[in-house]
């Protein structure tokens, strides 16, 4: 099996503190039950002074991330891996773009914006460049989202954290009565996933779930990613990335670091769908 990781990098530049971000292209090599992180392999994609940050794979050949211009304006910018081309997606002067994901159904990567007011709202921009949707303007403040079966699933901040899966905009499904972070969704399963300290726990995508502990993660883990049902990747804030394996037994077996990468954002595509990491600890974060 072959999958390629992109990574975002971080450095600071000089006596201005300017944190420079680029991105990258690892491929990710696994034999049997052993992961590598080929990164003698390294193949980088931007090199500005302003930060490009949280790479997305929404197919085998494309990538979509944030890039800051000088003045710290984000906006989204399509890469083209098999023709070296940049396009941008989103050219708005009034509004930050942020946190890109992909759609289920493939046909968009939304965002999470916010204006000059601080209000924030979920965009969803059609990956063949036409117009872009507003989803949801109500909704503040958003933390974190993720998608399942084509509906956002929602966690707010505020007076009244809570967690919620828009299956209907009426009469959304309330998960959780606190914020959840670093929410995803577990491949092939009735579950999304949030980490609480080390430990990532799975919740039913029904009302008053009960969460339960899937795994104890490695310590100071910071970020993770379902490669396959079974399969994780897990980060820390060090840097070191670890793969995770649920055996037959219901255990994780947590394999040794595959590579220190430093301050990275991670996102890893297969033949199935894509994946991605959202690396926390980096300015803007």
């Amino acid at each position: 099996m072959k999958k390629t990781l992109l990574v975002c990098s971080a450095f600071l530049m000089g006596f201005c503190a300017l944190a420079q971000e680029n991105i990258y292209t690892l491929p990710l090599k696994s034999s049997g039950k052993k992961v590598r992180i080929a990164l003698e392999e390294q193949r980088q994609l931007t090199s500005r002074a302003s930060k490009d940050s949280e790479p997305l794979f929404i197919n085998k050949t494309q990538i979509v991330f944030s890039a800051e211009d000088e003045s710290g304006q984000a906006d989204l910018i399509l890469y083209s891996l098999d023709k070296n081309k940049f396009t941008n997606i989103s050219m708005t002067k009034d509004r930050q773009e942020a946190l890109p994901k992909m759609t289920d159904c493939g046909f968009y990567v939304s965002s999470l914006t916010q204006d000059e007011e601080g209000l924030q709202r979920l965009y969803l921009y059609p990956t063949n460049l036409a117009e872009p949707e507003l989803l949801y303007d109500d909704l503040h403040p958003l933390l974190d989202y993720c998608w399942y079966d084509n509906h956002a699933v929602l966690s707010l901040g505020g007076e009244q954290p809570r967690t919620l899966y828009a299956r209907s905009r009426e009469n959304p499904i309330l998960l959780a009565t606190k914020a959840l972070s670093h929410l995803a969704y577990r491949p092939k399963s009735t579950h999304i996933s949030y980490l609480e300290g080390d430990q990532l726990f799975v919740l039913e995508i029904v009302e008053n779930a009960i969460p339960a502990l899937y795994t104890r993660m490695p310590e100071g883990t910071t970020a993770y990613r379902w490669l396959s049902p079974k399969l994780l990747l897990a980060a820390n804030a060090e840097g070191s990335t670890t793969a995770m394996k649920r055996m037959p037994t219901g255990r994780y077996s947590a394999g040794r670091c595959l590579r220190r990468l430093g301050n990275y954002r991670i996102s890893c595509t297969g033949k199935s769908r894509p994946f991605s990491i959202q690396w926390k600890g980096v300015r803007g974060m």
